[in-house]
């Protein structure tokens, strides 16, 4: 990320997120053995306490290090990270245990209970298991201290010609999110008025006045291949449906830049902002920081 310290509470805007992510080069994936991986985190590590663009972002793994040692002999050891509910469920499962996270608006959202501990041991040996790790080109590529990674092979056909920047991928993941849990709402909404017409009725079903509203059309184009499978816990499945509407979707019900107003040169219309509808942030995806030990330093006393 940028060197960027100063954190607010809020709605997170396009601008946010581009000066969070400011970086033009794309993510790739490559191939790094054990041997690979421990270089790589030692020099990441190693300039610790400067505060340097290098210091790493660690997911899928446990790395476990010392910073009162010499630079590049701090890593303790580095584990696979394993998942485990507490319901004993597949950290993907919908019988998965969650939690609500509150909103201030008075909403609330799903996010999935689990424990993040430790799975194999990770091998210091070079040539053994190899290991799909996501990052930047620039770092991939040597950069930032992490030459170690500079020979490694890129592997499922995310190279740096197919990768995409950081940005758009996470603006791609909210905003799909966003939508997804937009046609939640309609749906659920709609099963509520059915369900207090037909009392209203006395039983008997009513009849549909909104055939051809755009919600409705929104709902018979993706909300049946979509909702029925996607809960809006921040699992694998669910950030994987997100990213995937939104190349299959139309975004401007829930993406408050006019894109087809700026390219006719009227830029962005700020005044219908979408950020500004109280209906639509209910359900937007919230993010907060977690601290659960991945990257754990046993060279500072803990307070």
């Amino acid at each position: 990320m940028a060197d960027l310290t100063e954190s607010t509470q809020g709605l997170v805007t396009l601008g946010d997120i581009m000066e969070i992510l400011p970086f033009e080069d794309p993510i790739v994936v490559i191939a790094v053995d054990g041997a690979t991986l421990y270089t790589a985190l030692e020099s990441a590590l190693s300039t610790w306490p400067a505060q340097e663009g290098r210091f790493p972002i660690v997911a899928g793994f446990r790395v476990e290090w010392d910073s009162s040692r010499p630079p590049n002999q701090r890593i303790v050891g580095i584990w696979e990270e394993r998942i485990e509910n507490e319901s004993g469920a597949d950290s993907d499962s919908d019988d998965a245990a969650s939690i609500h996270s509150e909103h201030s608006s008075g909403t609330s959202t799903p996010v999935q209970k689990h424990k993040a501990c430790k799975g194999d041991l990770v091998s210091r040996d070079p040539g053994g298991k190899l290991y799909k790790v996501v990052t930047r080109e620039y770092m991939a590529t040597g950069h930032d201290g992490y030459e170690a990674l500079k020979d490694c092979q890129y592997v499922g056909g995310i190279d740096d010609e197919h990768g995409q920047i950081m940005s758009a991928i996470v603006r791609k993941y909210l905003l799909g999110s966003q939508y997804v849990n937009s046609l939640k709402a309609i749906a659920a909404k709609r099963k509520a008025e059915a369900a207090n017409a037909a009392r209203a009725s006395d039983g008997k079903p009513p009849l549909s006045q909104h055939a051809s509203d755009r919600a409705k059309a929104r709902w018979k184009d993706a909300g049946r291949r979509v909702i029925a499978r996607v809960s809006r816990r921040h699992n694998k499945t669910n950030i994987n449906n997100a990213l995937k509407a939104t190349d299959t979707v139309e975004m401007s019900s829930v993406d408050c830049f006019d894109g087809a107003r700026a390219r006719k040169g009227g830029g962005d219309s700020s005044g219908n902002d979408a950020g500004d509808n109280t209906e639509t942030r209910g359900d937007l995806v919230v993010v907060a920081p977690v601290v659960d030990g991945r990257l754990k330093n046993f060279g500072v006393e803990e307070k």
